[in-house]
């Protein structure tokens, strides 16, 4: 047994009549979980029971302001009583329910292997130092920003869509393009987020670190177009200043 709920006497008729009596719950001490279960539930019959009463004196307010001929009170107090009781038990056909997968659309397999797939992929770096050495030399003959930036995100979204679309074959069902398309988008967007990785530290170690971190906030983010816009436009800023320095600190 989880609790014992002791009515008073009279309780019934004091409902009836606006007191409100007072009820006792006995729980078991060991037990914490059970008790605050049904606090929520007792709560929620007493939030019902307010708004119940508040209907019975808005009846009772009618009635007392014109009464109808042959209807007594009592008779008037016993019938919206009785209906609001009869409301309160069939109180389940008022509500929808509704299953919602906590994957959505997708199979829970399925997502979990997206879900390491896409780790994978994020763990991937672009850049490594020789790399913005020769990007630096680059930028002393007048090439632009953008051009290396956005060169070295195809150039890793194009390895990482190498890896990407033999796993998403494996996992994914459908035809070959929206395969391809799906593994291109998820390269590429990898390749920003390993790109700005890489841009924020100065080595492997840092790297990894910003990316745990970083993938904790996208997470909460969990919106790719305008992440991927932050990241772009953040690691053009990164990518010039990097490739900006001297290659040789005095």
């Amino acid at each position: 047994m989880t609790a014992v709920l002791a009515l008073p006497e009279d309780f019934i008729q004091g409902v009836m009549r606006g007191d409100n009596p007072d009820l006792r719950l006995i729980v078991s001490g060991d037990r914490p979980l059970e008790p605050l279960l049904l606090l929520w539930v007792g709560q929620s019959a007493s939030d019902i029971l307010s708004a119940f009463q508040g209907g019975v004196y808005a009846v009772l307010e009618l009635y007392e302001e014109d009464p109808p001929p042959g209807l007594t009170r009592d008779q008037v107090v016993l019938d919206i009583n009785l209906r609001y009781i009869r409301l309160a038990l069939g109180r389940g056909g008022l509500f929808h329910t509704e299953e919602v997968s906590a994957t959505r659309a997708l199979p829970i397999p399925l997502h979990y292997g997206l879900a390491l797939l896409a780790y994978l992929a994020l763990s991937a770096p672009i850049y490594s130092g020789s790399w913005l050495s020769f990007q630096r030399r680059l930028r002393c003959v007048g090439r632009g920003t953008a051009r290396g930036y956005f060169g070295g995100v195809l150039a890793g979204g194009l390895a990482l869509f190498l890896l990407l679309a033999p796993g998403l074959a494996g996992l994914g069902r459908g035809g070959i393009l929206p395969l391809v398309g799906a593994a291109l988008a998820m390269a590429l967007y990898c390749s920003l987020f390993c790109g700005l990785c890489c841009l924020l530290t100065e080595g492997a170690a840092g790297c990894g670190t910003a990316s745990f971190a970083l993938a904790l906030a996208f997470l909460a983010l969990a919106f790719l177009a305008l992440s991927a816009t932050g990241m772009a436009a953040l690691s053009l800023v990164l990518y010039q200043r990097r490739t900006d320095r001297r290659e040789v600190e005095p």
